[in-house]
């Protein structure tokens, strides 16, 4: 799997589009990924460095290129979560869809972050158009071996990725390196705090 471009959401200069693909995908390379390394490679062989102003914004270029998210290897994703913790960008325009999010329609995971021992992000991704009332989730742990997450877990907005609603935190810790399966209950919320439909079972194995 590699970083491939989302070729139906991606509406800049294709140029433009290759040569900012490119970039990201050298800085992939990056192990383990720092904010600090990124720049020092990017900046290698450059006449001047980045103002820290243009440096944000070239990184929020690279992070705003549309990517097939599912094609993502765990250390690209990796790459892309340590810039948006550094960025800190507003939600993606959101999704849109009608109902409340049933179980088939949703999925949760704790993708490791490569280069830590027990870093994760939380991600909770719908598969189905639900309704854009949901702002965040909660996620509770209720069952699971040691070590423990610590729960629970607010997880927002994100926003619309290869088609629907993802939600995102960074970083869920653990106190060592999880093993065997962990049961988490879902509960979805708006914007004050009500819940919005029914609480959903989730699982994650490692």
């Amino acid at each position: 799997m590699a970083i491939i471009l989302d070729p139906i959401n991606y509406d800049i200069n294709e140029v433009d589009a290759c040569t900012t693909l490119a970039a990201l995908q050298a800085i992939a390379g990056i192990s383990p990924f720092t904010i600090a390394a990124a720049r020092s490679q990017l900046e290698t062989g450059q006449p001047q460095a980045f103002s820290n102003a243009a440096f944000k914004d070239y990184l929020t270029k690279l992070y705003n290129l549309p990517v097939t998210y599912s094609s993502l290897t765990t250390a690209e994703k990796t790459v892309l979560n340590v810039i948006r913790e550094y960025i800190e960008p507003a939600p993606y325009l959101a999704c849109c869809g009608t109902g409340n999010p049933e179980v088939e329609g949703v999925t949760f995971e704790l993708i490791h972050k490569a280069g830590s021992t027990a870093d994760y992000e939380a991600r909770v991704q719908f598969t189905t158009p639900y309704s854009c009332d949901i702002v965040k989730v909660i996620a509770t742990e209720t069952s699971g071996t040691t070590p423990a997450a610590t729960t629970p877990i607010t997880i927002n907005l994100l926003g619309c990725r290869d088609g629907f609603n993802t939600y995102s935190y960074l970083w869920q810790t653990f106190a060592g390196v999880p093993s065997g399966t962990y049961t988490f209950d879902l509960v979805f919320k708006d914007v004050d705090d009500v819940v919005v439909g029914s609480t959903l079972t989730k699982s994650v194995t490692f």
